[in-house]
Parts: structure tokens; C-alpha cells; sequence
């Protein structure tokens, strides 16, 4: 057990400047050309994401002042850090493209993260969340493309859209205390076995920015059946 009421707000307090950290040292491997250690660093920014605000909410140590570092450090790790992996590792013949490409989606995680900051708190949030946004991106961006790099223009900004929509996507919040367990395999499969644990998390991240929406969809339709079965009785 950790003791008293000083040490326990550090320690969400480090998680987050290890997803700052961890952003920052991406985006030097990026600017080093070495791609597969920027990915791995960000996602190993998603796994202390999820632990910063999860850890805060169950030891009743949650302040303003650490929402506002989260934030900061997210648009760091899964906005910038993502958006400079993609545009150097494809598209650093083309400055042009990857200067508009990685300024789109930068602007586009931190305008989710404003809206995330400024909206009331639910079992759903508006738009994909920059987390899982960024480390699909990092992931899809060690892709072996070839020629077919072009792909990765649309995808982007896709994501991009995703994140400022309205698109209702589920937190999760209750189910992030039940995950702990997993996130030192998840950490052991980015570093001691980096391609499936990049296969293994960026399929995980895409799919859960597919079926987030279809799963609120599902609830709200639910609801619309019992409401009009309420009305029929």
C-alpha cells in the first residue's frame, strides 16, 4: 500500500509527465528516422494515459490542475508526436502536404481536447478521443505502404474528423480500474515484442474507433424500442 495522502497524487501526476516524456522522446526518434521506437513511445504514452486519470478518480486526488497537465500532455504524445511520425516517415519529400497534414491533425487533437474539457462528463464523450486517434495513426504509419504511401493523406485527416465530430464514443471510465492487469503485458509486447504489439494495439484502437459509434448507436436504439414499448402498455 502506498502510504499517506503526500505520495499518493505523485504518482498520477508521473504518469502524465511520462506521457508528456514519452511524446516529446517520439517525436526525437521521428526527427532520427527511427520510426519503430517513435510508435513504440507512443504507444506506451496510450498505456500511462490510462493510468493518470484512472488512478487520480480512485484515490480521490483529482484537481483541476491536473486535467489541464493531462490535456497538455496528450496533445504532445497523440497529437503532434503521431502527426511529425507519419509526415516524416512518407512524406518528407513533400513539405508542403506534411506541413498542412501534420498541422490538421494537431489542430484537430486540440480542439478535441478544448471541447473534452469544456463538455459535461458522461459514459459518452463528442468524437473519437485524441488518444486512441493518435496511436492508430502512429501504428498504421509503420504499414510497410511502399508506393501506396497516399492512402495515408485521407486516413489522417479521417481521423482528424473523427476526433472534432460529434460522434458519441464510449469512455470507458468504470472498466479502466478492471485493465491494470493487462497493462504491463501490454507494455511487455511494445518493447520486448514491438511488431505484435504494434499489430495487437493499433488493431485494437481501430476498432474501437469503429465500433464505439455503432455501440452507442445500438444503446440509443434500445432505448427508442423501450420507450416505445413504455408508450404501448
Amino acid at each position: 500500500m502506498l502510504p499517506g495522502g503526500r505520495v499518493r497524487p505523485l504518482v498520477p501526476t508521473l504518469a502524465t509527465y511520462g506521457v508528456l516524456v514519452a511524446g516529446v522522446l517520439s517525436l526525437q526518434a521521428s526527427l532520427h528516422q527511427d520510426y519503430l521506437l517513435a510508435a513504440q513511445l507512443v504507444l506506451t504514452a496510450s498505456v500511462l494515459d490510462s493510468l493518470d486519470g484512472t488512478l487520480a478518480r480512485q484515490w480521490g486526488v483529482a484537481s483541476a490542475l491536473g486535467a489541464q497537465l493531462d490535456s497538455l500532455a496528450d496533445l504532445v504524445a497523440f497529437g503532434v508526436a503521431p502527426a511529425v511520425l507519419v509526415v516524416t516517415a512518407h512524406f518528407s519529400d513533400s513539405p508542403m502536404l506534411a506541413a498542412l497534414l501534420a498541422s490538421a491533425f494537431a489542430i484537430a487533437g486540440a480542439y478535441r481536447l478544448a471541447r473534452f474539457n469544456t463538455e459535461e462528463k458522461g459514459s459518452f464523450f463528442s468524437g473519437m478521443p485524441i488518444t486512441a486517434a493518435g496511436s492508430a495513426l502512429a501504428c498504421l504509419s509503420l504499414l510497410p505502404l511502399g508506393p501506396n504511401r497516399g492512402w495515408l493523406v485521407p486516413i489522417t485527416l479521417l481521423l482528424g474528423l473523427m476526433m472534432v465530430s460529434k460522434v458519441p464514443y464510449y469512455g470507458g471510465k468504470s472498466e479502466r480500474s478492471r485493465l491494470f492487469l493487462t497493462q504491463p503485458i501490454a507494455l511487455a509486447l511494445i518493447w520486448v515484442a514491438p511488431e505484435l504489439g504494434l499489430a495487437v494495439l493499433g488493431s485494437f484502437f481501430v476498432l474501437y474507433g469503429l465500433a464505439s459509434p455503432l455501440l452507442h448507436a445500438a444503446h440509443a436504439w434500445e432505448d427508442r424500442l423501450a420507450g416505445l414499448r413504455g408508450a404501448s402498455k
